[in-house]
């Protein structure tokens, strides 16, 4: 028996509004969430109404995840319209996925952390314009990083590279691409400049 469907609506919504992240995802995943009112659920977990919308409650639930695992100052409403992150010099050795949610970033600091990779909801930051990845420990790049088709800085020195993705030659508007300091030997050098011809390349 589906006990949930003896449960009413209005005690299933107050229920699931206290739920986070990955459980509500969970929880959508055997309940019909659709017909809920999430502009009640907004008032009930983050003290504010906002339009009755499935998809903006679940990315506000994923931005105040990382919101809480990165430890940021920053309120939920100022992340989902925020320009840029600096978050280089913080220790990190994971970028949760949910970094992909600040879909509004253009500027994006992560330098001297330890990071080992990149999520592939990277890709999803499609308005980023600059992307210091430098000193890091970073081995490979996802082949999402392709789609930040207007990424004019990428900066990747002092990493562990052997090679890029040839998903790079699809960054069409890059000026600048900082390499220096990884594991590249010369051939992949040149493969990189076929890719991006109209790069200045620094390695």
């Amino acid at each position: 028996m589906d006990y949930l469907s003896l449960i009413s609506k209005e005690l299933i919504e107050l229920l699931s509004s206290y739920i986070n992240y990955d459980t509500f995802l969970e929880f959508n995943t055997y309940y019909n969430t659709n017909n809920l009112d999430y502009n009640l659920m907004f008032r009930y977990h983050f003290n504010f109404y906002h339009i009755n919308n499935k998809s903006d409650y679940i990315r506000f639930l994923g931005i105040e995840s990382l919101k809480n695992k990165l430890k940021l100052r920053y309120t939920i409403k100022q992340l989902i319209n925020l320009l840029e992150l600096d978050l280089s010099n913080s220790q990190l050795n994971h970028l949760p996925k949910e970094i992909g949610l600040l879909t509004n970033l253009q500027k994006l600091y992560l330098h001297k952390n330890r990071l080992p990779e990149l999520p592939k909801e990277i890709g999803l930051l499609i308005n980023l314009q600059k992307l210091d990845l430098g000193n890091n420990r970073l081995t490979q790049l996802p082949e999402e990083i392709g789609a930040l088709i207007n990424l004019i800085y990428l900066y990747l020195h002092n990493n562990l590279l052997t090679q890029l993705s040839e998903e790079i030659s699809t960054l069409i508007n890059l000026r600048s691409l900082f390499v220096s300091k990884n594991q590249l030997d010369i051939y992949e050098i040149r493969k990189i400049k076929q890719l991006l011809p109209n790069t200045n390349l620094y390695f």
